[in-house]
């Protein structure tokens, strides 16, 4: 005897408060098959999206993952060599090439790569729990990342205005449809200004 919202609500795992959101408003509004066939689209659009941004991170991970082998086995296989038939120590090296050695055999030990993984498991944890300022001050540093930066604020608009077509789309208010639209982009510096844009639309400003 619950009603359909409440029953997804009861699934946070299988579906996000924007469609349980939805949902409750198409059951207020008699219109649930229309938001039935828009969440429908709004999920293709969004797994559309994210294999264009797969696709789009591929390469420069591709790259970023040569040059890191390429350091792996430049000193060991070629300047190995070089370095014993020349008879020079490690001291003997330019700055460059001591760095590059160093970071050679930094990288092809195991233990390095261990470290690196916890490091990446305990930002991990950090990034998750973090507060609204830690928030805000990593999305600005990130942002200003050649690249990384634009392709994140790219990625955030354009689930911020898919999520504001499908809310319009089944009749939620404007307001409303700006709050949900904000926290499905998920990007600190939008969310930042959404209160003084909602503040706007309430007044009628332009």
């Amino acid at each position: 005897g619950h009603t359909l919202s409440a029953c997804l609500a009861q699934h946070p795992a299988c579906f996000t408060p924007q469609h349980i959101n939805l949902v409750r408003v198409g059951e207020r509004s008699g219109a649930l098959s229309h938001v039935f066939e828009r969440l429908a689209l709004d999920e293709e659009r969004g797994l559309a999206l994210v294999e264009r941004m797969r696709a789009a991170l591929l390469l420069p991970l591709l790259i970023t993952g040569l040059c890191i082998g390429l350091i792996c086995l430049v000193a060991p296989l070629l300047l190995g060599s070089v370095l014993n038939e020349m008879g020079l120590d490690f001291a003997q090296l330019p700055w460059m090439t001591k760095v590059l050695v160093a970071a050679s055999a930094l990288l092809r030990s195991p233990w390095s790569w261990l470290a690196a993984v916890l490091m990446l498991l305990g930002g991990d944890q950090a990034w998750r729990r973090r507060s609204a300022r830690s928030r805000l001050f990593w999305a600005r540093l990130l942002d200003r990342v050649p690249g990384l930066g634009s392709t994140w604020r790219l990625y955030a608009t354009l689930r911020f205005v898919r999520t504001l077509e499908t809310t319009v789309s089944v009749g939620v208010p404007l307001v409303d449809c700006l709050e949900m639209a904000g926290r499905a982009a998920a990007h600190p510096l939008l969310q930042q200004a959404m209160p003084g844009l909602l503040a706007a639309v309430r007044q009628g400003d332009e």
